[in-house]
């Protein structure tokens, strides 16, 4: 136990670290200024250092407290890699789950087979989402779209019930995939990498 001066040098240590000076104040808001400029730059240019490639299985559990409409669906390609990107409302994502799938791709509500070009198919699920507003009118069509792109070749929505939202990819190849998930509109963006 320390006793006297003592005391008083600890209190004033307390007071004096625990409030950071103008000067730290100014290197936070720096980072977080540099942050969102590298959320706004993944979602245009090239795949986010964090994460890692992969062909397998990857999810996240829901962030958001409700379901979240899906507002937009759209690829890009660049020279090292293909991006999709689905865009939801709102500032959080649905939970959701990425895999590699075997034929045949079924619709969720009738059973019917999709025809999809391709040589692998990868299976994006939203649970928490819809892709309809509520007169039942799609919000991310065209819910069948030929892309033509090297990697992507076609996009089929194959679910939109009881909050399940599930979109599969016709792919050139099984290509490994990074995935991102951002702010400032909540977006999942998938990143294929070419060969």
């Amino acid at each position: 136990m320390i006793q006297g001066n003592g005391s008083l040098i600890l209190l004033a240590c307390a007071l004096a670290c625990s409030r950071p000076n103008a000067e730290q104040n100014n290197t936070q808001t720096q980072t977080a200024s540099a942050d969102t400029a590298v959320v706004t730059q993944a979602d245009s240019t090239r795949p986010s250092e964090k994460g890692e490639w992969t062909a397998g299985v990857t999810s996240a559990s829901a962030r958001a407290s409700g379901n979240v409409v899906l507002t937009g669906v759209r690829t890009a390609q660049h020279p090292d890699f293909e991006r999709l990107t689905f865009e939801f409302a709102g500032d959080t994502l649905p939970a959701w789950h990425i895999e590699y799938i075997d034929k045949p791709v079924r619709s969720c509500g009738s059973g019917e087979e999709k025809t999809l070009e391709g040589e692998a198919w990868l299976e994006v699920r939203f649970t928490g989402a819809e892709a309809h507003d509520q007169s039942g009118k799609p919000t991310a069509a065209p819910m069948n779209r030929s892309v033509g792109q090297p990697i992507i070749r076609q996009l089929v929505l194959t679910c939109d019930f009881e909050a399940d939202v599930t979109w599969v990819a016709g792919v050139s190849t099984p290509a490994r995939y990074k995935v991102m998930q951002l702010k400032g509109p909540a977006r999942l963006v998938i990143d294929l990498k070419g060969r």
